[in-house]
């Protein structure tokens, strides 16, 4: 049996116990009561306020970085665009440079093919061109200093134009002549200088080495051969022919004074030696002068004839 000292101190424990259990349910209680009380509108109201204020800052945070994330994508995907486009960069030049070189190997091929018939296509141009010239009427014609009146296309050449005119006959190199004139008929530098040479070769050939020689004497004077007693001064046959030495004489004159013209240009142009030959164009001129004395007496003669015949005729004129 418990003692009387046992039994009170188990109730004295009971009611330590007991008291402590009630503090603790009060202060429960007094928790409860505390927070369970009602808050006011007003209260409310603010934290309602500042709950939508963050809710506001959440969704603009949200669409920033949905728009970051928007634009992050695109220049990723541009920048894959760039990536297959440098990767397929090395294909496609390769490609493009061997389409070019077959290209090219092609037109090389064709290059002397379209030579070919330009060469033909300019010969038979030039051909048609010249052979058509032959007796147009050129009226009057400027070239180096001199007038052409009446002139009219005898032949064309590889060095010029020869022509008739109220003079005589006369050779007109293709440089004197007009750009149109040079256009048209399409005169070629190589051609004409070597058709130049081929003359110089043939004169030099024809006059002997090429130095100058003392101009000629003459045998007699300078009077027209006796006529005949029994010469028909009205034989028109023989006037033509009289007429026709004067021309012929006035031409060679005239051909020999343009070879003249031309050796002294190029002297004052400061040539010193002909192209193609060891000849100076000085002893050139002095061989040229030598010719062109010669042509005017053979010239001066053939007018005496005519004029013994036909005095009147206007070739036999001095």
């Amino acid at each position: 049996m418990l003692s009387s000292q046992d039994h009170s101190g188990l109730i004295t424990s009971l009611i330590g116990i007991i008291a402590v259990v009630m503090v603790a349910v009060g202060f429960s209680v007094v928790t409860d009561i505390k927070f369970s009380v009602p808050r006011s509108p007003q209260a409310l109201n603010a934290e309602l306020s500042i709950a939508e204020q963050e809710l506001q800052d959440l969704d603009s945070n949200r669409k920033r970085l949905a728009t970051r994330l928007t634009l992050a994508e695109e220049r990723v995907q541009q920048a894959n665009q760039q990536l297959a486009t440098i990767r397929a960069t090395p294909t496609a030049q390769t490609k493009h440079l061997e389409t070019l070189t077959s290209s090219r190997d092609h037109l090389r091929q064709d290059i002397p093919l379209i030579e070919e018939k330009f060469v033909r296509y300019r010969a038979n141009y030039r051909k048609q061109t010249w052979d058509r010239a032959v007796g147009q009427d050129l009226g009057t014609v400027t070239a180096g200093g001199r007038e052409y009146r009446r002139a009219v296309i005898k032949r064309v050449t590889e060095v010029g134009l020869e022509i008739d005119y109220e003079g005589g006959m006369a050779r007109i190199h293709a440089p004197d002549l007009d750009p149109a004139i040079r256009e048209r008929f399409q005169w070629d530098a190589g051609e004409r200088s070597q058709r130049l040479r081929e003359e110089s070769s043939h004169q030099r050939a024809v006059m002997g080495d090429g130095r100058p020689k003392p101009p000629a004497k003459l045998a007699a004077p300078l009077t027209a051969p006796p006529i005949p007693a029994t010469a028909d001064l009205s034989d028109p046959a023989r006037v033509k022919g009289l007429r026709s030495a004067v021309v012929q004489a006035a031409a060679k004159v005239q051909q020999i004074s343009t070879h003249l013209s031309d050796a002294r240009n190029a002297v004052a142009a400061g040539q010193k030696v002909v192209p193609g030959t060891l000849e100076t164009w000085g002893s050139r001129i002095a061989r040229i002068e030598t010719s062109l004395a010669a042509a005017k007496h053979h010239l001066v003669l053939a007018k005496v004839n005519l004029a013994a015949v036909a005095p009147a005729d206007p070739a036999a004129a001095p």
